[in-house]
């Protein structure tokens, strides 16, 4: 999957907004117990923000492939945990609801904010932390951006190093668990290497646009305001939570 920015109607949020929206349905997700109905309601409107955001079809099949496994252990590790068999089905039926649901906020996100309004946002919620010298503020605001920005590289990196192996003959399907192991080890290696290497690049490229340098304070392209556009981008992420809660409570009430 491409993980170029897309140009829609999310990507012109404020993203300030974007981000502390992601951080709200991060936690109406984990913080509400929301059963069948209400989730219904609540994808139902992930996949209204994902065809605003510009994800298509392909993309989102990609994302859900790459999910599966990490959303199967999820679900196995929380069905063990309790007792009976129809307590923890649903225990874990909701762990993945939780996830899936942040996956695709989190994906609309990524896939609508370039690098330099992720810069721009972080500088702006670590504004207090202004007060120590700057590069220390940099530092903190490099961190979330990478991460969020170098976990992706990684996986196509991972991708491209085992579709190159599989070309020279390397076969990952039809051996045994041992054989599986070893040709792992065969990836993580050139992973590893790749990936110390990139991170210097990085590391390079920052240096040359003014990061933790003690020069004046870095300033940016684009300042974002808040608007029409904001307002109604919060408010219908806050109305899609608030008639999942409802649902769920008219419908199991009247039950």
């Amino acid at each position: 999957m491409s993980h170029q920015t897309k140009t829609s109607i999310i990507s012109g949020v404020n993203p300030v907004i974007k981000t502390l929206v992601l951080f709200g349905i991060a936690f109406l997700s984990i913080a509400f117990s929301f059963h069948g109905p209400g989730w219904a309601v609540i994808f139902s409107g992930m996949f209204i923000l994902f065809a605003m955001s510009g994800v298509t079809l392909a993309d989102f099949k990609a994302i859900f492939g790459k999910s599966l496994v990490f959303l199967l252990v999820l679900f196995l590790i929380q069905s063990f945990q309790f007792n009976p068999l129809k307590m923890a089905f649903d225990k874990g039926a909701v762990a993945v609801l939780q996830a899936l649901s942040l996956i695709l906020a989190a994906t609309s996100y990524v896939m609508t904010t370039p690098n330099s309004a992720l810069l721009y946002t972080w500088s702006q919620i670590l504004f207090p932390l202004k007060l120590f010298k700057k590069r220390e503020l940099e530092g903190l605001i490099l961190i979330p951006v990478l991460a969020i920005r170098f976990v992706p590289e990684v996986f196509n990196e991972f991708n491209r190093i085992r579709f190159a192996q599989a070309a020279r003959g390397i076969s990952y399907k039809n051996t045994s668990i041992l054989a599986k192991a070893k040709n792992l080890v065969s990836i993580l290696y050139p992973l590893i290497n790749r990936s110390v290497i990139r991170a210097a690049d990085v590391a390079q490229i920052l240096y040359l646009r003014g990061f933790a340098s003690s020069g004046p304070a870095r300033t940016f392209y684009k300042e974002y305001k808040i608007g029409v556009g904001e307002f109604v981008y919060t408010i219908s992420i806050g109305v899609l939570f608030f008639a999942a809660f409802q649902l769920d409570s008219f419908i199991f009430s009247a039950g």
